[in-house]
């Protein structure tokens, strides 16, 4: 995203919830703006003025190297990404009048895509190829559609006003961008790639723009305010309202990184394999936040294998995650072990070479009869593991290999009832661990009380916490 600096606009990252804000990543000046990141989320294409004019650079994520693409006495200006990353697509004056160019991601074999005494500008490159682009060769600023080689072309939105600020959807089915009536209070919009199905999304008296969909379709990163440095990237569903939206940080001009996706499988102590197996899953990336105060609009839902950091929080009670971590499994230790969880939310750590740990959101103890129906599924997890794995409540920790049992919050401690092999529980309150084996239960209670000395058949029946 874009942000002002000391010297004028800076380029900023943030993660999704907020957290993480590391101001000044690319802050050469005077002016570094318009931010686009790579289909591989390793390059990150820019706007900079620090050669005298507008000109296209990159940056490698990895070495935090900027190479220069361009080089003219025209501006150079609003990069974007083919969807195989071999491409760039930007606005050059080089010709006399803003016109939309492509060149190789390096910055040769350059081709000029728009020839019109019109001004064109703001290209975006979705995922099926075709460039959208805004122009005001019809009389007013609206949004066109090309392919790839400059033909096919098609007005996609005709309102009177101006349309700007273009954003595909991940699959190029649909389009989110910026309206106004008076250039000066915009609303976000989304319409089909075809120009139907037009759809109002942000709309209130503030000026909302520079919408930017997120790459699992579900959320819409956009910019608040007129100006910077008042201005604010809020967050909202996909299919609106902005009354829905969250705030994440200050700046504007927003734009997506991609998805994790496995490069290498799970590292030791560093990252984990997290896949869905059913239903919804969720996920936010590893912070510091509480995963209790996210709200749902800040989490993508996993929709393929993502190779994602430690600390990363699952949100599995409305579906089923298969976690694969180093750990010690019956082929010995530091081999590819694999559980498969249902139910809960959870944060994954994994500190050096032990065991990965599933630790249970804080904060949940619902207190319910014995003889209650239904736990409440963030309050319950399941897992079926193949190695080492270990699971942490409020009231102690479980911890298995090759086993599958069941811990569940209460409001008077924290339950393992065991199903297949041996955990091994580890009771806070008494500081002493037990062994639970397959058909029998554990109350690790939040005090000592006679009928949890040791494991049984029957769960204790729930006392209500003093």
């Amino acid at each position: 995203m874009e942000r002002p600096g000391p010297r004028g606009a800076t380029i900023a990252l943030v993660n999704a919830d907020g957290t993480n804000d590391r101001g000044e990543v690319i802050a050469v000046g005077p002016n570094d703006r318009d931010p686009t990141w790579s289909p591989d989320g390793r390059h990150l294409a820019f706007t900079s003025t620090r050669d005298g004019n507008e000109e296209i650079y990159v940056w490698d994520a990895d070495t935090g190297n900027q190479a220069r693409l361009t080089f003219s006495p025209a501006r150079d200006h609003d990069p974007t990404w083919s969807p195989d990353g071999m491409r760039i697509a930007f606005v050059s004056e080089r010709d006399g009048n803003p016109e939309i160019y492509s060149m190789t991601s390096t910055g040769g074999d350059m081709v000029r895509l728009t020839v019109n005494t019109a001004e064109e500008r703001q290209p975006a490159w979705s995922s099926a190829g075709t460039i959208a682009f805004v122009s005001d060769r019809a009389g007013d600023l609206d949004i066109y559609v090309m392919d790839a080689g400059g033909g096919g072309l098609m007005q996609l939105t005709q309102t009177p006003g101006a349309d700007v600020d273009p954003s595909w959807a991940p699959l190029g089915n649909r389009l989110a961008y910026a309206h106004t009536d008076d250039a000066f209070s915009y609303d976000v919009r989304a319409i089909d790639a075809n120009g139907q199905n037009q759809q109002p999304l942000a709309a209130t008296g503030a000026s909302e723009h520079f919408p930017a969909w997120s790459p699992d379709g579900t959320r819409i990163a956009y910019a608040i305010g007129p100006t910077a440095p008042n201005s604010r990237i809020l967050v909202m569903p996909a299919e609106g309202p902005s009354s829905a939206s969250a705030i994440v940080s200050s700046g504007t001009d927003p734009n997506w990184g991609p998805l994790p996706i496995p490069v290498a499988g799970p590292d030791l102590g560093h990252t984990v394999t997290v896949t869905p197996l059913d239903a919804q899953v969720l996920i936010a990336p590893a912070t510091t936040t509480p995963p209790i105060v996210l709200p749902d609009v800040l989490q993508a839902e996993l929709r393929t294998a993502s190779e994602v950091p430690t600390g990363t929080t699952v949100n599995a009670s409305l579906g089923k995650v298969a976690i694969e971590a180093v750990t010690t499994t019956p082929d010995g230790p530091g081999t590819v072990g694999r559980a498969e969880v249902r139910g809960g939310i959870f944060t994954i750590f994994q500190i050096g070479d032990r065991e990965p740990t599933l630790r249970m959101r804080p904060g949940i103890r619902p207190c319910q009869p014995a003889r209650a129906a239904r736990v409440p599924p963030e309050a319950r997890i399941r897992i079926r593991a193949r190695g080492r794995f270990r699971t942490v409540g409020g009231y102690g920790r479980g911890a298995g290999r090759g086993t599958e049992w069941v811990m569940r919050e209460r409001c008077d401690g924290t339950v393992f009832r065991v199903f297949e092999g041996i955990v091994s529980v580890h009771d806070y309150t008494r500081r002493r661990s037990v062994d639970v084996v397959a058909g029998q239960c554990y109350l690790a209670a939040t005090r000592k009380r006679p009928d949890t000395l040791r494991p049984r058949a029957k769960c204790p029946r729930v006392r209500r916490a003093r």
